[in-house]
């Protein structure tokens, strides 16, 4: 089989990111950068929104990957996951989509080991399941600890609820509520 990308040029840092709203968990935002730290597009974000943060990041220049293949993925999967939302004001389209961080983080996952190898070797194994081994060598979950993320901002817990109950399973916090503000 044919491969359109194998004579383009490979580049140096590509990333795919999940990018959430902390207020909001129905929706996320599938993005890109070849910057060599996704971090300093987290940052150029958060200026316009406070409550913009990184669900996942995949390093995907470990697949040497071509600026046209990432861009292609990203536009792909900005079809296959939900519905795009439209700015308000201009109505063009945006990188958000109307799916939560939880099932585009399963869906993305599972589409990246299933067009990927990773170091020659498929990301699925015989039985069809994902090499987590593999998978955890390009993603990287970004789930801090809520305490300090909500103590170091102004975040009311009423306005991120989900987000916050959901970190406080994640890092095996007491179940009690705890109320920030």
């Amino acid at each position: 089989m044919h491969d359109p990308y194998h004579e383009l040029p490979v580049l140096k840092w590509a990333w795919l990111y999940i990018a959430i709203d902390v207020r909001d968990l129905s929706i996320c935002k599938i993005g890109i950068t070849i910057r060599e730290d996704p971090n300093t597009r987290l940052r150029e974000c958060m200026t316009s929104n406070p409550f913009y943060n990184f669900f996942n990041c995949y390093d995907m220049s470990r697949f040497s990957i071509s600026k046209k293949e990432l861009l292609d993925l990203e536009r792909y999967l900005h079809r296959k996951l939900g519905i795009r939302l439209n700015s308000i004001g201009t109505g063009h389209e945006t990188e958000w989509v109307s799916i939560s961080p939880y099932l585009a983080e399963k869906e993305i996952d599972y589409i990246i080991c299933n067009n990927f190898y990773f170091l020659g070797n498929s990301m699925i194994d015989e039985d069809g399941n994902l090499h987590k081994e593999y998978l955890s060598e390009v993603k990287q979950r970004i789930r801090p600890d809520p305490l300090g993320l909500f103590f170091n901002s102004f975040v009311r817990y009423e306005d991120c609820q989900e987000y916050y109950d959901y970190l406080m399973d994640h890092h095996n916090y007491p179940k009690e509520p705890f109320k920030l503000r």
